[in-house]
Order: C-alpha cells, then structure tokens, then sequence
C-alpha cells in the first residue's frame, strides 16, 4: 500500500513477523499487552488483551496480522489513540496506517527483536 507520500508502510512493517516462535505466542497468555493488528491494507487496529491468542480467534485474525506489541494494559492503550488521535478512523480502534504509526510499529518490533 502507497499512502499519498508514496510511503510503503503495510511492505515495511509486514515482513517476516509470521516466523515469530509458537513459544513466544503461548508465553504472551496471561500478559497484558497492547497489539497492533493489521486490518486491510491501510489501518491498523490498536487494542489491548490479556490474551493474545484468544483475542485473535474472536477477531478472526492470524498472528501474521499481529505487525507489533508491547506490555501493557489500558492506560497505554489510551495514551496510544491521544498519541495517534490525529489519524484515528471515525472515533473507533482503527487508525490510518500513516509513516508515523509505521515508524512506531517498526519501534517495537526492534524492541522485540523482530527484523523488517
């Protein structure tokens, strides 16, 4: 996907997380985390679980469409729409996949060790 600056954000953040351990995805359980999951080709749905795996079967989701996360619970979800507000779709978990919600993911898989 090229947004209007010709950005190829779904090409650069998309790569090689389906290869994440199966070991990693179980020891998630339990944690409190924020998630970045891919909807479609220009948004990025954020939202926290305490449950990764279960949260995904309920949405219908893959892990492949997991592009990030991070530890935490509602405050930082919260603190991540005030932070992405600005490219928020129609007041819901959804935002625009813009260079810097890219650059944020692309942050916290570098965190996690997770290459481009």
């Amino acid at each position: 996907m090229l947004d209007a600056s010709g950005f190829d954000a779904s090409n650069k953040i998309h790569r090689n997380w389906s290869r994440t351990p199966a070991s990693l995805r179980q020891a998630l359980r339990g944690l409190d985390i924020v998630y970045y999951l891919k909807t479609d080709d220009e948004h990025v749905k954020i939202g926290t679980t305490a449950d990764i795996v279960e949260r995904l079967r309920k949405l219908k989701a893959d892990w492949s469409d997991v592009l990030a996360f991070e530890l935490g619970s509602y405050d930082l979800e919260a603190e991540r729409h005030r932070q992405f507000s600005h490219i928020r779709v129609d007041g819901c978990e959804r935002f625009r996949l813009k260079p810097e919600l890219v650059q944020h993911i692309t942050d916290r898989r570098a965190a996690l060790g997770v290459s481009e």
